[in-house]
């Protein structure tokens, strides 16, 4: 995730941040409900609810977190008048590299 935000082509910041950190996310998403598994074999289910939990939650406070970094006023997108597709400004989507290299350091840590 850390190198994509030195990409300047969407296609590859696209395959490099995606798809890699995808693949990444799941190769170990089983990792911490298998071995909730091997020293809870009697409460699987209540593992697997309790990681599962775990992963929303964290995935909700992230998200704050990540809208604190990049958009802390709260600024709206616009629309432009060829389109119908919401934009940032580009002070904003200029913050969007900082924020994934704070949010890799943070998930390091």
């Amino acid at each position: 995730m850390m190198l994509s935000t030195f990409v300047t082509n969407f296609w590859l910041f696209l395959i490099s941040y995606g798809m890699m950190s995808g693949i990444g996310c799941g190769l170990n998403y089983m990792i911490p409900v298998c071995c909730g598994w091997e020293y809870y074999p009697e409460k699987k289910g209540l593992i697997t609810g309790i990681i599962f939990s775990a992963y929303g939650l964290g995935s909700f406070f992230y998200s704050l977190i990540s809208t604190a970094l990049v958009n802390p006023e709260g600024i709206s997108p616009k629309v432009p008048s060829d389109s119908n597709l919401p934009f940032f400004d580009e002070e904003i989507a200029m913050r969007v590299p900082f924020m994934i290299r704070i949010l890799c350091i943070v998930f390091s840590c």
